[in-house]
């Protein structure tokens, strides 16, 4: 089966004749700019398709991975971070609030 690629305004103007080709079986690739955006699959082959694992079998996977005190291992690593000498901050690369990034800048 060849799968047919139309760009989004060509995809926007034919859309009743896409929704026949999805019913009968085929598939179509929309692009913007020429890029892979979305695709129109049949219904058929979008449930067969494959599920998203649930994460809950993994819940407690990683407990005591910072050891037994989770926050007190955190609080030291960034008075590490905040004493190196190259002034390499992770928090300022990753800052927890719009506040703090309006800060960094």
């Amino acid at each position: 089966m060849k799968i047919v690629h139309k760009g989004s305004e060509e995809a926007r103007n034919e859309l009743p004749t896409l929704l026949e080709d999805a019913q009968s079986g085929r598939a179509t690739i929309i692009t913007r700019r020429g890029r892979p955006v979305a695709a129109l699959v049949p219904l058929s082959q979008y449930q067969s398709g494959t599920k998203q694992q649930s994460l809950l079998s993994h819940e407690g996977a990683a407990r005591g991975l910072w050891g037994e005190n989770s926050a007190g291992t955190i609080k030291k690593l960034r008075a590490d971070w905040r004493a190196r000498p190259d002034g390499y901050r992770p928090d300022r690369l990753f800052p927890r609030s719009a506040s703090q990034a309006r800060q960094i800048v």
